[in-house]
């Protein structure tokens, strides 16, 4: 069997490439494809084509405004032969019908971030997100994006080491004495300053024992760009 197609005149030619028998046992399964999805499908009949002859048969396929439209063409047996069973698939011709590319999408205007100032805390919002850190710790309070909280609490720095048997010793001759098992987190400053399109929030902190003149010094910068619905936070300890 072969097969033709005429998109603009909306013809499928069927030709019996068969030398004995006609094609009143074939039935044709046309699918409509739009970027691989099937949009429609209708079966049809070529007929009593004779050996060697070829039939028209009408098909309109309508190309989609946007995408690739193909026309899928399945050709199956309706008879049972030694061979096969009823309903055996022996052939599958696809035509391509059009190519419209989608229209250019145009980025929505980003504008440019301002933080506002209140007493208790700073607020930076953009096109589709909002975040509110604490103005005397510097946590994160809020965060939503698209009207949806995105955390429950803000992110905070912390140590954490697994205690396993080879550590036994060094906590009851060095950590426990020292307090480093009960270190705490003091905020020393939180400020903030807009840089070209970022806000940029500056929190300094010490994590130290209660007692003992030891600890960490840390810095964590979180900058939000107006292009982005998320704070990027770098942790630098020293």
């Amino acid at each position: 069997m072969r097969m033709a197609f005429d998109a603009a005149a909306g013809e499928l030619t069927v030709t019996n490439r068969r030398w004995f028998t006609t094609l009143e046992d074939i039935c044709l399964v046309a699918e409509t494809l739009v970027d691989g999805n099937v949009i429609n499908r209708q079966s049809i009949t070529p007929g009593a084509v004779k050996p060697l002859e070829s039939t028209t048969l009408s098909l309109d396929v309508p190309p989609a405004r946007t995408g690739e439209t193909f026309l899928t063409v399945r050709a199956f047996t309706t008879t049972a032969h030694p061979w096969c069973d009823p309903m055996f698939e022996i052939g599958v011709f696809q035509f391509p019908i059009a190519r419209n590319v989608y229209p250019q999408l145009v980025a929505p205007s980003h504008p440019n971030l301002l933080p506002d100032v209140q007493e208790l805390d700073i607020t930076v919002s953009g096109l589709d997100f909002s975040v509110a850190f604490d103005r005397a710790t510097g946590k994160i309070t809020r965060w939503t994006s698209c009207n949806r909280e995105v955390v429950a609490s803000g992110p905070e720095l912390g140590f954490w080491h697994p205690k396993n048997d080879n550590h036994k010793r060094k906590y009851k001759a060095l950590w426990k004495p020292n307090y480093l098992d009960d270190m705490q987190t003091s905020t020393r400053s939180a400020s903030y300053e807009v840089d070209g399109r970022n806000v940029v929030i500056t929190v300094k902190q010490r994590i130290a024992p209660p007692v003992r003149a030891i600890g960490f010094n840390a810095q964590l910068t979180k900058a939000g760009s107006r292009n982005a619905r998320a704070c990027r936070t770098v942790v630098f300890g020293r």
